[in-house]
């Protein structure tokens, strides 16, 4: 009697055991279906994020928010081999009254920052890698 509920007992400890594993096995599948699922999800995004046409974000002149929807050839201009947008007709009448130098000065108070590029190793994005 006393083997039979030692051998049941064995029996039952490696039921558990194997049903923890197949557990644990399943958990690393979804896991890993999840982790593919964000890994396309990244690799569908672009790797640089677009820059704005303008070297600037505002106005030189206003220091006023520039809507590109709203920006035409008369409210920009080309300095140092960019382009730069106005918020308004008047402004760019002003701008070209400016020598270089103040023009770099205002051009520099309202730079758009630089397009970036996220990172290759797209693990690193992954908020299950994380």
């Amino acid at each position: 009697m006393q083997k039979s509920l030692i051998v049941t007992g064995v029996v039952l400890v490696v039921a558990v055991v194997a049903l923890v594993a197949q557990q644990a096995v399943q958990e690393q599948q979804r896991d890993a279906t999840n982790h593919k699922a964000c890994l396309a999800a990244a690799s569908d995004s672009p790797t640089t994020k677009p820059a704005s046409p303008y070297v600037n974000v505002k106005c030189p002149i206003m220091q006023g928010d520039i809507d590109p929807a709203k920006v035409t050839d008369a409210t920009t201009r080309v300095f140092n081999g960019q382009k730069v947008a106005f918020c308004c007709a008047g402004c760019p009448e002003k701008w070209d009254k400016l020598s270089d130098k103040e023009k770099q000065a205002k051009l520099d108070a309202v730079k758009a920052p630089a397009a970036t590029t996220e990172p290759a190793d797209k693990a690193a994005r992954c908020p299950c890698c994380q």
